[in-house]
């Protein structure tokens, strides 16, 4: 009676551990739902002029607590990536960056900006401009952190100008102010290495208290010790420590941005410069006293440890961060099912239990090194990556989403995987081991998104290591998921304070199946993130054909199926994966990306439709193109790709067609009146207006391509140039 008590306990225990997992991941979900970044484009001229170079800024603002990074993001950071998508022969410079700040967290050091920042760019426009208005746009990545998380996001902006001559707009005394904080071109700097410390002679006159240095590029300076200004007669002398990596070399050059502040760091109104400087070796002792004979106090490093210390201390980190990964959502089911294949064997011999926990461990183990491998390489080559970094590509998670999903159909029964591919080791042959290290790259790949309690301060300190010790804080981490099944593989005798296989197993694997399908809706919603409406559909569409093709091998792939069964059930199986993962692969090209929260990622500026809005276009004799659309129209999305497509905008761009958007997704009377007017009762409609007063408009076919739109307003140029 006792054991069959503690029987019932022991599976409520293992419900409510599932459902205690969730929050663990949850608060971190909750708090992405805010941007923490707002970003907008503005100039300092009100117009543009052919050849004519203006200044344009991205005005950044973050949330309190938050920061972003500067071109240098230090030991941990991503620096903010600007891409153009400006009009044929614009051109854009380089980014002017303000003096950053110094942020330090575990240990590690970042330069970055909180509270706002702006990034200057000087736009030179082409000698020609047509039409009455040029759009500039641009795309932003960025990378915002507080001291609790990270949320890396991307920000389109866009900036309309009329041509013609410009004045100074509302927004120039913000660029004056803005360039205070750029530092000056240096000039005349000498660096000299004497020891471990680095000299920098600095010819000014103004009174300073205190100095930092931004280093651009390159080791050469230990960021954790604060520089030591030396007042001197006819200006300063800044010391610097030699970083770690360059002792028993010579640093070659230095190129970075000092900061001087009059009254204190604190107070700012810091004057920068650019420092871009050769360093020569010098054996002349340096002299640690100012000008007044005031002996300078040594450097004072704070080390929270020692480097052994610091490893150690990671190095557990990763291991008990690795046994909590076990408890993350993400990971849930497939341990689960791992679980399970444990219970089945609690009557097997223990050779066999022994080998499908090392199996499953290696597979875990393996997962680790080959993803901590290609992050460490990337970064070698420059790349900004971080833990978890395969889950930023949409492929990887749609496809994720999709072997998530027929795993999940395989616990509600609608087919059976088999040993080869569950790794439900019930059997004790080579197959049984593979599904077994299966298990542990499958458990891997879910787990990598999941930064729980120890995880992140351990990871943030691996990547700051060389490779050999970054990859034993990692190795540190696999085995310290794995840990559990180790135990259970070196010591089946625990496995009899399980409960016996017995109808509790099906019913426990279907909840499981409902914990699969819920991590397939959280991947569908970061694949949403990264894509697009139109491409969330696609997705959709292929998991359809997905739980199709389980179906049919269900029902006619079993064993007892007759041969010809078998084959025709595979042919059409091989077919719709076929057609899945076409669909899959399509929902992440560039074409469907265009759309972001169902607008075109290429920024086109759609104005509201307003019936008065279209009477001035047309007395001013503006050419005007409409577009009655609605979300749930499939119809009117592909034709979307059309209207954003390059050859089509560019002709519009030319003949200064205003773009102008009737949206029927909710129901509007003023837009059912004017599909009634023109003999419709529904979506697309898509009507072309004259910039001639009192013309007919043209109304287009419901399929577009871009040669029947680019026709329609080659025929309208036509007409327009013959009655000039």
């Amino acid at each position: 009676m006792h054991f069959a008590i503690s029987r019932f306990w022991f599976c409520w225990i293992l419900v409510l551990y599932s459902f205690l997992a969730f929050p663990l991941q949850g608060e971190d979900a909750t708090s992405k739902d805010s941007i923490p970044v707002q970003i907008e484009l503005v100039s300092e001229e009100t117009a543009l002029q052919g050849g004519h170079p203006i200044w344009v800024a991205l005005h950044l603002k973050m949330d309190k607590d938050w920061h972003i990074y500067w071109k240098n993001p230090g030991d941990a950071g991503l620096t903010p990536e600007i891409e153009w998508k400006n009009p044929d022969g614009f051109s854009v410079d380089t980014a002017e960056w303000p003096i950053p700040k110094r942020f330090e967290f575990n240990g590690l050091i970042g330069y970055g900006y909180e509270h706002e920042t702006w990034l200057l760019f000087q736009v030179t426009p082409p000698q020609t401009l047509t039409g009455t208005e040029t759009q500039l746009s641009a795309k932003i990545s960025w990378l915002a952190c507080d001291e609790n998380s990270c949320l890396p996001g991307t920000t389109p902006v866009t900036l309309k100008l009329p041509i013609g001559q410009g004045k100074p707009s509302d927004q120039a005394p913000s660029f004056a102010a803005a360039r205070q904080l750029i530092p000056q071109k240096g000039s005349g700097i000498q660096a000299k290495a004497h020891g471990d410390l680095i000299e920098i002679k600095l010819p000014h006159v103004d009174s300073f208290t205190e100095a930092d240095y931004f280093p651009e590029e390159g080791s050469a300076i230990d960021p954790k010790a604060d520089p030591l200004l030396v007042k001197e007669e006819g200006g300063y002398r800044l010391l610097l420590r030699k970083g770690e990596q360059e002792e028993g070399k010579q640093p070659t050059s230095l190129k970075g941005v000092i900061a001087l502040y009059p009254n204190g760091k604190s107070q700012g109104n810091a004057q920068a410069f650019e420092v871009q400087a050769q360093v020569t070796a010098s054996d002349e002792p340096i002299a640690l006293a100012d000008q007044d004979g005031k002996p300078i106090a040594p450097f004072a490093v704070e080390e929270s440890s020692s480097a052994t210390g610091s490893f150690l201390v990671a190095f557990i980190l990763a291991f008990i961060g690795g046994m909590i990964l076990n408890l993350m959502p993400c990971v849930l089911p497939v341990i689960s099912f791992k679980v399970l294949s444990f219970v089945k064997m609690a009557d097997q011999d223990r050779t066999t239990t022994f080998k499908h926990g090392l199996s499953f461990s290696a597979g875990v183990i393996l997962s680790f090194w080959v993803l901590a491998g290609l992050m460490i390489l990337l970064q070698a080559y420059g790349k900004s990556v971080g833990w978890g970094f395969q889950l930023q590509e949409p492929l990887f998670v749609a496809f994720l989403a999709g072997l998530l999903l027929v795993f999940g159909l395989s616990l509600f029964g609608v087919f059976e995987m088999g040993a080869k591919i569950t790794g439900m080791a019930s059997q004790h042959s080579q197959e049984g081991l593979t599904g077994s290290f299966l298990s542990g790259i499958l458990a891997t790949a879910v787990a990598t998104p999941c930064t729980g309690p120890f995880l992140g301060s351990a990871i943030g300190f691996a990547v700051t290591l060389p490779p050999l010790l970054s990859m034993l804080i990692f190795t540190s981490l696999g085995l310290g998921m794995a840990f559990p099944y180790l135990l259970l593989a070196f010591y089946p005798q625990s496995l009899r304070f399980l409960p016996k296989p017995g109808p509790w197993m099906v019913i426990f694997k279907e909840l499981m199946g409902f914990f699969m399908i819920a991590t397939v809706i959280w991947l569908v919603w970061v694949f949403g993130a990264q894509t697009s409406a139109l491409g969330v559909v696609m997705l959709l569409f292929a998991f359809f054909f997905l739980a199709l093709a389980c179906w049919i091998w269900g029902k006619w792939g079993t064993p007892v199926s007759s041969s010809l069964a078998k084959k025709w059930s595979l042919g059409g199986v091989l077919l719709l994966a076929l057609i899945a993962g076409s669909l899959i692969y399509s929902s992440t090209s560039p074409l469907v990306s265009a759309f972001a929260s169902g607008e075109p990622a290429n920024a086109v500026v759609w104005e509201d439709f307003s019936e008065a809005r279209i009477a001035e276009l047309e007395r001013k004799g503006i050419p005007v193109f409409i577009d009655f659309t609605a979300r749930w129209c499939l119809i009117c999305q592909a034709n979307h790709l059309v209207l954003d497509s390059k050859g089509v905008s560019k002709k519009m761009d030319e003949m200064g067609v205003v773009r102008m958007k009737a949206d029927w997704t909710k129901n509007d009377e003023a837009i059912t009146a004017a599909l009634r007017r023109f003999g419709r009762n529904g979506v697309p409609l898509y009507v072309l207006y004259s910039s001639t007063p009192g013309s007919k408009p043209v109304i287009l076919p419901q399929v577009l391509t871009p040669d029947l739109v680019i026709g329609h307003l080659d025929q309208l140029e036509e007409v327009l140039a013959e009655n000039d």
